[in-house]
């Protein structure tokens, strides 16, 4: 009966599948030839770098920690300095360090966060944590050769030397905060969208030539706000409420738009055959831009400079210089054009003690004053007549 039960059922269920279409197929009884090789991924495939101990990464008499072989290292936990030591010593090429979001935190008598021991080094990049309480530097890598390092992601603060410091490279998304020597220091490279503030020296420094500092600040700094060599790039960048001067840069720079407000000495001060384009001095102490010999100065605004009476809004020195569609106002001195040679179009001036202040043997176009206009008021769709007094399409104007 029972037997009678199961084909009953076989049969059935055959029917089903039939009649729904439904193909049954059983796969292989034997296995594939061959050994049998486990699916499994080793510690290695899962994570391939290799985490920073006493094990993997041992120190020696001035590390807590030290790296000879290239590969990829990460953070497991926070690294405590110790007296007479660096927290992260680097003596091979070829080496990132993911501090994985923990912090290097120094002691009284530490050395470097972290350091490099020897030189002709490349391709080395540190990223993503904190480096804080250190006596020396927070990161030093000016012994690391002159290609490939990379610090991104990086906050380095309270330490007794410099924030970082490296002699070529590229500096990203980092701070610098509170540190006794410069925020960020390097021979040259480029930084990007990096704040550096209440350092004790400048907050951002570029020694060497041919660097690009761009998307930054620099705030309430001792000394200098971003201080750049012979042809550096500068732009989108602010420099606020530093001790000195904004912007200081060496001969050959371009600045573009920028802004300097309320440092302590000169807004700007381009070295020569500058160009600074687009940019704004508001309520530095002194002068608002300083331009040298063979400069363009163009599209700039400076307003409420100087301290002393003879601050300008734009002073111009030396000759061979063009100075074209700025706008002063509120100043001491609205343009004060020392050298000679010079080409002068285009400028408004408002505002000033002095509005004008313009040397002999120089080059510009009508100065019309334009200061005690008698229009009417403009309403709808009323014509106005010309008051400016010039039709002079390079004309420059005081209202």
């Amino acid at each position: 009966m029972l037997s009678n039960r199961r084909s009953s059922s076989l049969l059935a269920l055959t029917l089903v599948a039939i009649a729904g279409g439904v193909a049954a197929h059983a796969g292989p009884l034997q296995p594939a030839a061959g050994p049998i090789v486990a699916t499994h991924k080793t510690l290695t495939e899962v994570e391939p770098r290799i985490p920073i101990s006493a094990a993997t990464t041992p120190g020696d008499a001035d590390s807590v920690f030290r790296i000879t072989q290239r590969g990829s290292y990460y953070l497991t936990g926070n690294v405590i300095g110790v007296a007479g030591m660096s927290g992260i010593e680097i003596a091979s090429s070829g080496v990132t360090i993911d501090l994985n979001g923990f912090d290097l935190l120094g002691a009284n008598g530490s050395l470097d966060g972290i350091r490099s021991s020897i030189g002709g080094y490349n391709s080395v990049t540190i990223k993503n944590g904190s480096i804080r309480f250190w006596d020396q530097d927070g990161i030093d890598l000016e012994t690391a050769g002159n290609s490939a390092v990379r610090i991104e992601n990086v906050h380095t603060s309270i330490n007794a030397g410099r924030g970082i410091a490296l002699l070529s490279g590229i500096v990203e998304s980092c701070t610098a905060f509170n540190n006794t020597g410069q925020g960020i220091i390097i021979g040259t490279g480029t930084i990007r969208n990096c704040h550096a503030s209440f350092n004790d020296l400048t907050g951002i420094w570029v020694t060497g030539n041919g660097a690009t500092v761009e998307g930054c600040t620099a705030l309430q700094n001792t000394t200098n706000g971003i201080f750049v060599a012979e042809s550096a790039l500068v732009r989108d960048c602010v420099a606020r409420n530093n001790g000195d001067v904004g912007f200081t840069t060496g001969t050959g720079a371009m600045v573009r738009d920028c802004i300097s407000d309320d440092n302590g000495e000169h807004g700007y001060v381009m070295g020569a055959t500058s160009t600074i384009v687009g940019c704004a001095a508001r309520a530095n102490g002194d002068n608002g831009i300083i331009a040298n010999g063979n400069s363009l100065v163009m599209g700039n605004l400076a307003v409420g400079n100087g301290l002393n009476g003879l601050a300008a809004g734009i002073r111009l020195q030396g000759g061979n210089s063009r100075l074209e569609g700025n706008n002063c106002t509120n100043n001491p001195r609205g343009m004060d054009v020392v050298g000679s040679g010079n080409f002068i179009v285009k400028n408004t001036c408002a505002g000033n003690t002095t509005n004008w202040v313009v040397a002999a043997n120089n080059a510009h176009a009508a100065i019309v004053n334009a200061t005690a206009p008698a229009s009417p008021a403009v309403n709808g769709n009323a014509s106005a007549a010309d008051e400016l007094g010039s039709t002079n399409p390079n004309a420059n104007f005081s209202y």
